[in-house]
């Protein structure tokens, strides 16, 4: 998505609207009118929300973390209640591999070396209609020891009116990978 440049609406925080070529980085919107106009770059100061199409209708929405002044785009996967929101970002990870040193014909000697690789991650965040902050729910391709709360910590604390999702997280009916099912099951049964 990084590559390409899709038509679809920019909707800002005064809200007017632009419709023309999207494209989003990181927390950044680039915009341009058409191809041939100069691009221009929007921030969360400017912009509500973009939705572009994409095989199918794709929409970004800028997210406040609780105790944190920056804002974060954001794709919207769920679009309900219960908003799912998921959070694409790159990492630098370094990684310790052999390489080979020849010594001579018959010998081959190998030393480490450190690369730097980068690694994608996806994080993911709930809110309600209602909440002005989002919560963290999970995070793939991340380190998570730096999070305070596990998984399950996470769903018993944010879904006490829900009760059945957190009987299914704790009787692993549903795991961390199933964060999808969870939001699908809240809309559809707990609000």
């Amino acid at each position: 998505m990084y590559a390409q440049k899709y038509e679809g609406t920019v909707y800002f925080n005064d809200g007017t609207e632009k419709k023309g070529l999207i494209k989003v980085i990181n927390d950044d919107v680039l915009f341009k009118k058409d191809k041939k106009t100069r691009r221009v770059i929007y921030n969360s100061s400017q912009v509500d929300s973009v939705s572009f199409f994409d095989k199918a209708v794709r929409k970004y929405e800028y997210i406040k973390r609780e105790n944190n002044d920056s804002l974060l785009l954001a794709y919207v996967k769920v679009d309900d209640y219960l908003k799912l929101y998921k959070v694409l970002r790159d990492r630098e990870i370094t990684i310790t591999a052999p390489q080979p040193l020849a010594t001579d014909a018959s010998e081959t000697v190998h030393i480490e070396r450190e690369y730097q690789q980068r690694q994608p991650t996806a994080t993911y965040y709930l809110k309600r209609r209602n909440e002005d902050f989002v919560t963290y729910l999970t995070s793939f391709g991340t380190d998570n020891t730096n999070k305070e709360n596990t998984f399950k910590e996470v769903v018993s604390e944010y879904f006490t009116d829900c009760q059945a999702i957190i009987e299914k997280v704790e009787k692993e009916k549903f795991k961390k990978k199933d964060y999808l099912k969870i939001v699908e099951y809240y809309n559809k049964k707990c609000q």
